[in-house]
């Protein structure tokens, strides 16, 4: 019974070119018939994602396998860049399908914490125990400087820089994902399983000839991630850690919880409107500061 209630709600999310919705008149569904069914259900029981192989870095979701890589983003691009790219298309067997998604991230607390482990620390910190000195919170200017930087850039995630103009702060992230539809999860360790990884392989070969690097998002990674996407809040994010004793959708459905939700649910921003997500399935998880020495 459950299937047949979500089953509208899951194709909206399926990979599938949007001609194709577009022919059979499909619509996204509306915001009453979205909060009718996560009034109901866990939004764990919606999302496709089941597991991820360690070994292999492909994930095995409910109709396909795939893997995803995070490529830099590029300012501009010339006619033989353009070219090489091209190769990736060309490179994909028959049926495979490809997903670029370019998202805005307002977590930007990563970059930040990046940016500040490459000043200089304090020289003569003086006779401080061993345990003490991994928290002491250094004072030269090159770091006071920047704890003063990071404070008003992580103040623009949320309302704009300027006064008299729009100007957030954002983390440009490019991901893309191929899947191969219809994958026999009885057969991972078989040729098409070879394939996948082959040409993973391949593609970070082209964009590296394009001058892009690429990396491997692993599932700890890809649940944060989404952790963003479906729970953006105004407020430090916590760490969600990946359990591979539980599907990766529930994973994702565990950031819902802890941040002053007295009535157990969490929040998706869409436009002006939140949709409740119904959190049966959500437990807290401890997270991570930046620390700010």
């Amino acid at each position: 019974m459950l299937s047949l209630l979500t089953k509208p709600f899951k194709a909206f999310f399926a990979e599938s070119p949007p001609g194709e919705a577009l022919a059979r008149k499909a619509l996204p569904p509306t915001q009453d018939e979205w909060n009718a069914l996560l009034q109901r259900y866990g939004l764990a029981q919606l999302l496709p994602y089941e597991s991820w192989d360690e070994e292999s870095g492909l994930y095995y979701n409910e109709d396909c396998c795939s893997f995803l890589l995070e490529v830099t983003p590029s300012v501009g691009m010339d006619e033989e860049t353009l070219r090489v790219l091209s190769g990736i298309y060309s490179a994909l067997p028959s049926g495979y399908t490809a997903q670029y998604s370019l998202y805005a991230s307002p977590d930007i607390l990563p970059l930040m914490k990046r940016w500040a482990d490459l000043r200089q620390e304090d020289e003569d910190l003086g006779e401080v125990d061993d345990h003490i000195r991994p928290h002491h919170r250094n004072e030269n200017i090159f770091r006071a400087t920047l704890r003063r930087r990071v404070d008003y850039l992580l103040g623009g995630t949320w309302k704009s820089l300027f006064s008299d103009q729009a100007m957030l702060v954002r983390d440009f992230r490019i991901l893309l994902s191929i899947n191969q539809p219809q994958f026999d999860q009885s057969k991972r360790e078989g040729p098409d399983t070879e394939r996948l990884i082959q040409l993973r392989e391949s593609i970070i070969g082209t964009l590296r000839s394009a001058g892009l690097s690429a990396r491997h998002v692993d599932a700890g990674a890809f649940v944060n991630l989404m952790d963003t996407l479906l729970n953006p809040r105004p407020v430090k994010r916590d760490t969600l850690a990946y359990q591979e004793d539980k599907l990766l959708g529930v994973s994702i459905s565990m950031g819902g919880l802890g941040h002053g939700q007295a009535d157990r649910r969490s929040y998706v921003q869409h436009a002006a409107h939140p949709l409740p997500f119904h959190d049966d399935l959500y437990r807290p998880c401890a997270g991570s500061g930046i620390g700010g020495r």
